[in-house]
Order: structure tokens, then C-alpha cells, then sequence
């Protein structure tokens, strides 16, 4: 008796016995059209923009926390998600391709790169200004290029592309600062040219000084690259006159254009050296400063005999007046520099 009292009590407790047995929980309901395929695009999307691979997708740690943030999201699977971003690839194609079409005029630049396994690439950009007079740049491509690196080679995969994305007749110009960046490069990756170019500056009794190479995420890198490739042009192709590579120097043009353009650079240079050491307030600075490159790229662009230093300096310019304009607007700057002792018996204005 007591053992069938004692079960009795159990099963009541558990749901089997007097009372209804209670329903398992249904299941979760898919996600909604709708909400699915936003999350699809907003997976695309991150897979594209942060270089991530297709199996970020099996990541359990990936899977841990979208099933956190939506546990009603069935994460595609990896051959899905491969074919929605190439899906995605041709709509963004087709549309910059349409939005070429509507311009009169584009430009081109272009870059090798080489990968960790020393395989070469090249890299061509459009650029172009919409009907908005907005800015906008389109990846045509980046291409293997196993060929010798010679201009002709160079030309014929660029023309091919010019001619894939239907804007041969569109192009005005090609920008490319690959050559200064690849001959750096030379003579820093390799021992034999490293040592070579010491060797030959010792010979002509100068100072051995080492070619710098420009740091992409650093703009004004290029400056001193620039700059450091000018002082050592002889000892550069001296060097590499005696070595058995298909590198070459630049030639006199390009040297001049450099230099050109060096004379604008150098006073940015300069500015960009005062402000980043100074250990006091520099908000004062930036009217003088920006006011004595206005100047000083009217002096320097009244002597350059270089038409492509004169449409650089050009450009500076309407930069530079469009953000000293908003610079003078605002009371805070211009309070910084009347109140410094320094600037404020002198007339910026």
C-alpha cells in the first residue's frame, strides 16, 4: 500500500498521474523571407568588405554567435554563400558598368603587388566623377601577371581591360607609382642588391644610406621614398647596372617629375613634422601653416617648368583654400591663433 501511495504522489508530481502531461516547446519558426534574405546580404557583405573566407561559415565560434544574436537564422551553407557574393559580383558590376557609361571621362591607375609567394599582380583602378560630382573609384581587376613587367606587357593587359569594361574611349590619363615602389622594393628585399648599393656608395665616397620604402596606411611615407630615391639616383643605377636583374631605374623624365613635384611635397612634409611634434597645443598652427603653403605653392609652381608638378600644385591648391576656408570659419581656430603670442600681431586674414 504504501509503495502504490508513494507512486501515486510521484506521478502526480512528474505530470503522468491526475494532471495533463505538458507539451514539449515548439520549435523556434524559421526565419522570415524578408529578415533571411536581409541577414543573407549582411553576410555577403561582411565575407566581401572584411576579406573573410567562405568557411568563416562552419567557424563554431561564427556559428556560437549568430545563433546568439538570431537563433531563427539558418546559416547558409558554404557553397551558398560562394554563389550568393558571386551573384553579388555581377550586380555590382553591371551597375558600375552602367555608371561608367554615363561619364565622359575616366582615369586609370595602376599597381603590381606580389604576393607571400612571390607571385606578381596587377592591379587597375577607374576612377571617375558621377553626376553628383561625387568621387567614385571601380576595381577593374587585379590580374596574375607572370609576364617580364615591360610596358608593352604592362599595356596589353590594360588595354584588355579597357576594353572588357567598354571605356577605352572614356580614359584621359593612367597613374602608376608602381616603378619608384618596385625599385625600392628590390633593394630592400634583396641581399645581393642591398650590399651592392653600399658597395658602390662607398666607392663614390658618400654616406651609405638605405632606400625607404613608402607604408601604405602612412600617406606621407611616400614623401621620403620619394625623396631618399632622388638622392641616391647614382649610386641606384650604378648598382644595378652591375647586377643581373630585369629591374631598371627610372629614367631622366621620370626623375624630373619626381623632383617636381618633391618641391611641392616638401613643404606639406614639414607641416606634417611641426604638428606631430609638438608637445604643446598646435591648433594655433594649422591658419599660419596652412596659410605659408598656400604661399609657398605659389612660389614653387611660378618656377617648375613641370606640367605634371603644375596640375599637382593646382590641385593642392583648391584643396587647400576649400579647407582653410572651413578651418577660418570656425571661432575656435581663429581665437587659437589670435590668442598665441606668436601669430597674433601677424595678419593671416
Amino acid at each position: 500500500m504504501l509503495r502504490q501511495h508513494y507512486r501515486a504522489i510521484h506521478e502526480n508530481k512528474e505530470g503522468h498521474g491526475g494532471g495533463p502531461a505538458k507539451a514539449p516547446p515548439p520549435p523556434p519558426p524559421p526565419a522570415r523571407p524578408t529578415r533571411k534574405q536581409d541577414l543573407n546580404e549582411a553576410l555577403v557583405n561582411l565575407i566581401v568588405k572584411d576579406t573573410q573566407p567562405f568557411s568563416v561559415v562552419e567557424d563554431v565560434g561564427f556559428r556560437a554567435f549568430v545563433a546568439l544574436l538570431d537563433p531563427n537564422y539558418v546559416i547558409p551553407t558554404r557553397q551558398a554563400v560562394k554563389a550568393m557574393v558571386d551573384a553579388k559580383y555581377v550586380l555590382e558590376r553591371n551597375k558600375a558598368i552602367a555608371d561608367m557609361q554615363k561619364v565622359a571621362a575616366v582615369s586609370l591607375t595602376s599597381d603590381m603587388w606580389t604576393s607571400i609567394n612571390m607571385d606578381a599582380y596587377l592591379a587597375v583602378t577607374c576612377h571617375f566623377v558621377d553626376d553628383n560630382t561625387r568621387l567614385n573609384s571601380v576595381l577593374l581587376g587585379v590580374q596574375q601577371f607572370p609576364h617580364t613587367h615591360t610596358a608593352e606587357n604592362l599595356a596589353r593587359v590594360k588595354a584588355s581591360l579597357m576594353e572588357e569594361w567598354g571605356i577605352t574611349d572614356k580614359v584621359t590619363c593612367l597613374v602608376t607609382d608602381a616603378k619608384a615602389r618596385k625599385l625600392v622594393g628590390y633593394f630592400r628585399s634583396s641581399t645581393l642588391a642591398k650590399e651592392k648599393l653600399v658597395s658602390v656608395q662607398r666607392q663614390l665616397g658618400r654616406p651609405t644610406l638605405k632606400l625607404l620604402q613608402e607604408v601604405e596606411t602612412r600617406w606621407n611615407s611616400t614623401y621620403p621614398m620619394l625623396q631618399r630615391l632622388v638622392d641616391l639616383r647614382e649610386p641606384v643605377g650604378a648598382a644595378l647596372a652591375s647586377l643581373n636583374t630585369e629591374i631598371t631605374t627610372l629614367t631622366s623624365a621620370e626623375f624630373t617629375t619626381i623632383s617636381g613635384c618633391l618641391s611641392l611635397m616638401s613643404g606639406f612634409n614639414d607641416a606634417t613634422i611641426e604638428l606631430s611634434e609638438e608637445k604643446n597645443v598646435s591648433g594655433s598652427k594649422v591658419v599660419p601653416l596652412l596659410k605659408m603653403l598656400e604661399q609657398m605653392l605659389h612660389e614653387e609652381m611660378a618656377k617648375t617648368a613641370v606640367a605634371v608638378a603644375k596640375e599637382m600644385g593646382e590641385h593642392l591648391l583648391r584643396q587647400l583654400r576649400e579647407r582653410l576656408h572651413t578651418l577660418q570659419s570656425m571661432s575656435i581656430m581663429s581665437l587659437a591663433t589670435l590668442l598665441d603670442p606668436r601669430f597674433k600681431l601677424i595678419g593671416f586674414f
